[in-house]
């Protein structure tokens, strides 16, 4: 099992940052322009518009889960 040296670890970490960075910039450059980003989620190929959807249902369905028990969220 080899180690990676303190250079080559730092350079690795500058590197992942850079590319971060990159990533974002055109995730919002995408949103921006109306153009999914997609994801794998547990091997499921899903976009991010998809995901708002699901997000919006689930909210939607604790929201009558939540009136009908009348349970208080904080």
């Amino acid at each position: 099992m080899s180690k990676l040296s303190l250079e080559a670890y730092e350079a690795s970490a500058r590197y992942l940052r850079i590319a971060n960075v990159a990533v974002k910039n055109a995730q919002e450059e995408n949103r921006r322009l109306g153009i999914p980003n997609c994801y794998s989620i547990n091997g499921t190929i899903v976009s991010d518009q998809e995901l708002a959807v699901l997000t919006k249902k689930r909210e939607s369905f604790l929201i009558k889960i939540t009136n009908f028990f009348k349970i208080k969220l904080k």
